[in-house]
């Protein structure tokens, strides 16, 4: 998958891990930015949606394979693709397309309730690259 997720640092494979309500019908890659589409439900990540962000996946889901549950990462450290630049320090919310940008004054307003917030990038990035980011860090 491009733009794939990878966790470099945290607390082992299950220390974070949250069961969430998942779609039959689309395939879920692993290691895909998701965020929340309902009571407990996931959903791919989403550009200025105002969704919260639950985590990354950390299963692989089949497209229509009779499965409704996908298990998501919500901590740790991980190695992130930015869209457009991101500075370090700043908080970095969700893109589209399994990216993450930084907060700017148009997106300022969705994440002021810090749901939408992924977490603080530790290195700075220019579009395209790839960062380490702290995921769940709000400030």
């Amino acid at each position: 998958m491009a733009d794939e997720a990878i966790k470099v640092e945290g607390t082992g494979q299950t220390g974070n891990i949250r069961n969430f309500t998942v779609a039959n019908s689309p395939a879920v890659p692993i290691h895909t930015l998701m965020f929340s589409s309902g009571d407990n439900t996931a959903s791919f990540s989403a550009a200025g949606s105002g969704a919260m962000f639950l985590g990354i996946s950390v299963s692989e889901k089949e497209a229509a394979d009779g499965l409704t549950g996908i298990a998501v990462d919500t901590g740790g450290v991980w190695d992130l693709t930015a869209s457009g630049t991101i500075a370090r320090g700043h908080k970095c919310i969700l893109a589209g397309g399994n990216r993450i940008q930084t907060v700017d004054n148009t997106t300022a307003a969705l994440a002021a309730s810090g749901g939408l917030v992924i977490g603080i990038a530790r290195e700075a990035a220019s579009d395209g690259e790839i960062i380490r980011v702290d995921l769940g860090v709000k400030s």
